[in-house]
């Protein structure tokens, strides 16, 4: 049986590092404009961030297929911006047309 201090230390990293996770989140979707690299955030939308993965939706195929070959570069934008590995992985989608 584990000591109680020891319970407790591994409950509390686990809240530190979803607070950390969440605090991420906010910043990038509410600082996409200044995070991304203007190619990114002239055409690109934050949808979430969530265990590290990153979506953001496109207008469309076209800009999409363009921009997947640039997603290195947007998370070394943001990764550097916020000095941590926020961003692990980019999944590009593109905006429904209705």
């Amino acid at each position: 049986m584990k000591p109680l201090a020891q319970i407790l230390e591994s409950v509390v990293e686990h809240l530190v590092d979803q607070r950390q996770s969440s605090t991420s989140s906010l910043t990038v979707l509410a600082n996409w404009e200044t995070l991304a690299p203007p190619v990114w955030s002239e055409h690109g939308r934050p949808i979430r961030l969530e265990d590290g993965e990153l979506v953001v939706a496109l207008p469309d195929g076209a800009t999409a297929s363009l921009l997947r070959f640039r997603v290195g570069e947007l998370m070394d934008a943001i990764n550097g911006a916020l000095e941590t590995a926020a961003v692990t992985t980019v999944r590009v989608i593109t905006e429904r047309t209705r």
